[in-house]
């Protein structure tokens, strides 16, 4: 039984980890993005708050998506992610706690 609970503590650590790895990756193409001037410092701060703050895991696994598709293509890759969640980047959202926030940057 011990060793059932130190595998399950030992995938649950290495998926905290990945995930933190994953998170890093997809905020630096999204920099990048910027950078090569395929979307503007305003979308890109708002999309990196709302990924690391209110993104489902759906939302978050559609991201993940179109970056591994569309790398190659960062114009259609910005296009893509810019139509995709302008709207829910730029609205106000509560959190389940009911806590409301407006983000301005």
């Amino acid at each position: 039984m011990e060793s059932l609970k130190d595998s399950i503590l030992a995938r649950k650590t290495r998926t905290k980890a990945s995930d933190g790895q994953d998170f890093g990756y997809y905020v630096k193409v999204i920099q990048r993005l910027e950078r090569e001037g395929h979307i503007d410092t305003g979308f890109r701060k708002k999309f990196i708050s709302w990924y690391s703050l209110r993104a489902s895991q759906q939302e978050v696994r559609i991201v993940k998506v179109f970056v591994d598709a569309l790398m190659e293509d960062p114009a259609s890759l910005a296009g893509q992610l810019v139509d995709t969640f302008s709207q829910v980047v730029t609205s106000n959202t509560c959190f389940s706690t009911g806590l409301c926030l407006k983000l301005f940057h």
